[in-house]
C-alpha cells in the first residue's frame, strides 16, 4: 500500500486503474469515515475560533461555510 501511495502521490506517476486502486485502499482502511470525523472535528475548533470574534457579517458566512463542509455527502 505505502509503494503505491509513494508512487502516485510522491513520484506523480499515474496509472489505468490506479484511481479504483485508491479508493478500494481508502474503503479498506475506512478512510472515509476518519476523513469525515477529522472534519468535524477541526470544523468544531474552527466553529469555536469564530464564536470568540466579534459579530461581523462575514463571521457568519464563514461559520456556514464550515458547517456546509462538515454536513454535506460528497
Amino acid at each position: 500500500d505505502q509503494a503505491f501511495w509513494r508512487r502516485t502521490l510522491e513520484d506523480m506517476d499515474h496509472r489505468e486503474g490506479d484511481l479504483d486502486h485508491a479508493i478500494a485502499l481508502i474503503r479498506r482502511h475506512d478512510g472515509f469515515a476518519a476523513a469525515i470525523e477529522l472534519a468535524r472535528k477541526h470544523g468544531g475548533l474552527a466553529l469555536d475560533a469564530l464564536a470568540r470574534l466579534p459579530f461581523r457579517p462575514m463571521r457568519g458566512v464563514l461559520a456556514s461555510l464550515v458547517e456546509f463542509c462538515i454536513a454535506r455527502s460528497y
